[in-house]
């Protein structure tokens, strides 16, 4: 058994460890502004490996007992699971939209108690690497996801006999649509109105933007619809 000071060096440096790398997590979650913050999962973190330090240590007077069966994973395993289960589930629940949210935020703050136990359990090396690639996944996704999900622009004309309120009744129809109209310009030519409407949409199928030029097409008083990409990006 080690020296008592040594033990508490090494105490020292588990606990530090773990503060940094809990914090870590926890400031990919502060920077998205989410419930579960910076302090939520340094406190989740250092309470994992206090508990791995606990189950380790706390017992080493019975190790030899006869009587006595020593698992230094048993403590954690009963109390760790217990209580980040129900972080979990108090994250995911959580929601004022009364919509199930908040999967990331509660797979972290398990995680962060996980790599309390890590850090506990003296496996610096596996809780570091652990942490410095959740990091860049969760840094670097939702700039993919940017790229993957980027809008289309498109443009829509189409020419009608002028009539009140036509313009809205169409705007009315590309909302529906989730289509965001982003400029509108009209040209008149005696009682024929020219409107060329450009906008963005989420990558959508072909077929979906047909149906809404079929529709503007029935509508009464418009003459003829097309659709083409936008030359703006």
């Amino acid at each position: 058994m080690a020296a008592a000071s040594d033990l508490h060096l090494v105490f020292l440096l588990r606990i530090s460890l773990s503060i940094l790398l809990g914090g870590l997590l926890g400031w990919e979650r502060e920077r998205k502004n989410k419930s579960a913050g910076l302090k939520t999962h340094i406190l989740v973190s250092v309470s994992g490996c206090l508990l791995m330090w606990l189950s380790t240590y706390s017992f080493a007077d019975f190790t030899n007992h006869p009587n006595a069966r020593f698992d230094p994973a048993r403590l954690a395993a009963q109390v760790g699971g217990g209580i980040g289960g129900f972080l979990a589930a108090g994250i995911v629940l959580r929601s004022d939209r009364f919509a199930i949210s908040g999967y990331s935020t509660a797979a972290m703050l398990l995680l962060a108690m996980i790599v309390g136990f890590a850090v506990g359990s003296g496996q610096y090396f596996v809780a570091t690497v652990t942490v410095a690639l959740v990091i860049l996944c969760m840094v670097g996704i939702p700039r993919l996801q940017k790229r993957i999900h980027k809008p289309q622009r498109k443009q829509l004309t189409y020419v009608s006999v002028d009539r009140p309120a036509l313009l809205a009744e169409i705007a009315a129809i590309l909302g529906q649509k989730g289509l965001n109209i982003t400029d509108v310009s009209m040209h008149a030519d005696e009682d024929v109105v020219s409107t060329t409407i450009e906008f963005s949409a989420p990558p959508v199928v072909d077929s979906h933007l047909q149906e809404v030029v079929e529709t503007i097409s029935k509508i009464d008083n418009v003459l003829s619809v097309q659709l083409e990409s936008s030359g703006k990006e």
